[in-house]
C-alpha cells in the first residue's frame, strides 16, 4: 500500500462551526477564506459583490476541482480587508474577496458579522448571516 500527500492541509481550518456546506466546481482558481459566487455556468468564482455572495471557500482549489463552500449559519475564519474591524461589525466582501465593514446606510449588503477584531490581512472569525445572491443549479 502506498500513500500520497493529503488533498488538503488542515493547518488552519476555515470552518469553526456549522453544517451548511455545499460542494461545487471551481470555475477559476479559488482561495480559502475568500468570498465566492456562482458564474453563469454554475461554477464558483471569487466575488466582490455582496449581492451575489454564495459562501466562503474552505480550501485552496484550482479551476475544475470540487470546492467546499461554507454558507449560512456557519462560523468561519475570513480575511479582513481593512483596518479597524471590531467584534460585532456588519461585514461584506471587498474587491479582493476579503471582508470589510458595511458602510453606514448600506446594511442591505451585510453577509456576515465579525466575531473577533482585526485589520487588513488578518484572519478574523465571522458568522455568515446571509447568502444573498445566486442559487446553485
Amino acid at each position: 500500500m502506498s500513500f500520497s500527500d493529503p488533498e488538503h492541509s488542515f493547518a488552519e481550518e476555515v470552518l469553526i462551526s456549522g453544517e451548511k456546506i455545499r460542494s461545487e466546481v471551481a470555475g477559476e482558481d479559488v482561495s480559502r477564506h475568500k468570498a465566492l459566487t456562482l458564474n453563469s455556468s454554475g461554477e464558483v468564482v471569487q466575488t466582490d459583490d455582496a449581492a451575489d455572495f454564495y459562501g466562503v471557500c474552505a480550501y485552496d482549489r484550482v479551476s475544475g476541482q470540487e470546492v467546499a463552500v461554507i454558507q449560512d449559519d456557519c462560523e468561519v475564519k475570513v480575511i479582513g480587508g481593512e483596518a479597524g474591524i471590531t467584534e460585532g461589525d456588519a461585514l461584506e466582501p471587498d474587491a479582493s474577496g476579503d471582508f470589510v465593514q458595511v458602510a453606514a446606510g448600506d446594511e442591505v449588503n451585510q453577509v456576515a458579522v465579525a466575531r473577533t477584531s482585526g485589520g487588513d490581512g488578518d484572519v478574523i472569525e465571522a458568522y455568515i448571516t446571509d447568502v444573498t445572491g445566486v442559487t446553485s443549479a
